[in-house]
């Protein structure tokens, strides 16, 4: 099983002449060399992975059409997510190094003007396998010409994604105006679909934040800000593909509800006599859903086996006590009463830190001490719950293991 800063790969994607040498629990990062040049029947260099797309008319339009035919091609366990990044200063990045971390090529389309042959853009793609989780196929679009056909090709790679994520980099005032009154257009026209749009914003740029809020976005497309320390292309990834992971819990949180409903709607409520409702005697404690305890060890058992992993426990926020280990490296009851403690803390000073109307719960917290990492992750299906994860920070990747516990409080729920 290879492992990587962006998550678990399937043996599938090792090479075929390393696979019976290859541990089960070999832990590396693939690094991915370029077989993609060949030679043609007059000796030139080729690159079987680069497309040239010659347009006349619209550029946009073309995209959109030659998009459609290659979204039929994709398998629909897929999920496609789009990077918008005018000022260039991640996409790029992150599409190179989900490529070497996936050992998956870099699938490039080059647009150009079937007339002159100049270069209208270059779309950059990539795959990433999920063990877990639905394959996800990453687009980027890095416009060359400075056409307004042109400039409208990224939208079209934006329409009928699943996510859209604009990186907001050094770009002037009325640069971000501009921006966001193109976006405004396009999600209001009939050819967009995508149903979120995440706009990765750097820290303090409170300013942006309230322009995007006031602008009049369609009702049924999610918008949402996050201000985070843009600082490297993993950085960036990982703060899309933990909004990414939100949406999905969300999403399956709205088809439970929805089915449930159905259910009950379907079948007709027996009557009932009448009672006197009473009130709940004070100091009553209130009903909570206990976690499935088959469900909770299968969980704890896929994250102990991450490199690095010394002990992961799923405890109760209101005892403080563990309802399921793994690990026998540590003491776990002992950490799961300091996370509470620290947990509790982090509860109780939200507002004094500045979040002001902020819910209770608090997502996740990760302390560092003594060579080792304290990852805690709230459970969204019952904030009441938490899981605790305690790393050797020599061995353990932190960004892999921030994802694996944002899926296993998923599968928990």
């Amino acid at each position: 099983m290879l492992k990587s800063l962006f998550g678990d790969l399937g043996m599938e994607q090792a090479s075929e002449r390393f696979a019976d040498t290859i541990a089960p629990e070999f832990a590396a990062t693939a690094v991915l060399e370029s077989v993609a040049q060949e030679l043609n029947d007059r000796g030139q260099i080729v690159d079987r992975h680069l497309t040239e797309l010659f347009v006349s008319g619209s550029a946009s339009q073309a995209m959109r059409e030659h998009y459609a035919a290659a979204r039929a091609e994709l398998d629909s366990r897929m999920r496609v997510i789009t990077l918008y990044d005018p000022s260039r200063m991640w996409a790029g990045g992150v599409v190179r190094a989900l490529s070497d971390a996936g050992g998956q090529p870099i699938e490039r389309l080059h647009l150009r003007d079937e007339g002159s042959l100049v270069s209208l853009a270059m779309i950059e793609r990539t795959t990433l396998h999920r063990r877990f989780e639905d394959t996800l196929k990453v687009y980027h679009a890095d416009v060359r010409a400075d056409r307004v056909d042109a400039e409208l090709i990224p939208f079209a790679l934006m329409e009928r994604s699943q996510l859209t994520g604009v990186v907001v980099g050094p770009l002037s005032s009325a640069s971000v105006d501009v921006m966001l009154k193109r976006l405004v257009e396009a999600t209001q026209a009939p050819t967009w679909h995508c149903p979120a749009i995440v706009f990765m914003l750097p820290v303090g740029a409170t300013a942006i934040a309230n322009r995007i809020a006031a602008l009049p976005w369609p009702a049924q497309l999610q918008v949402q800000t996050i201000n985070e320390p843009l600082t490297s292309a993993p950085a960036v990834w990982n703060a899309l593909l933990d909004q990414w992971g939100r949406m999905v819990v969300a999403a399956e949180a709205q088809r439970a509800s929805a089915a449930a409903a159905a259910a009950a709607a379907a079948k007709p409520a027996p009557a009932l006599p009448a009672a006197t409702p009473r009130a709940p005697a004070p100091g009553a404690p209130k009903l909570r859903r206990v976690p499935d305890a088959t469900r909770a060890a299968a969980t704890l058992d896929e994250l102990v086996r991450l490199e690095g992993m010394l002990g992961c426990a799923l405890v109760d926020l209101a005892s403080g006590s563990p309802v399921a280990v793994a690990g026998t490296t540590i003491d776990m009851e002992l950490a799961a009463a300091g996370a509470t403690e620290i947990m509790r803390t982090h509860r109780r000073t939200l507002a004094p830190m500045g979040q002001r109307g902020a819910p209770e719960v608090v997502d996740e917290i990760c302390a560092t001490a003594n060579g080792r990492y304290h990852v805690i992750r709230s459970v969204a299906a019952d904030p009441e719950l938490f899981l605790l994860a305690v790393l050797d920070r020599q061995r353990a990747t932190l960004a892999m293991v921030r994802l694996r516990l944002l899926n296993a409080q998923a599968h928990l729920g």
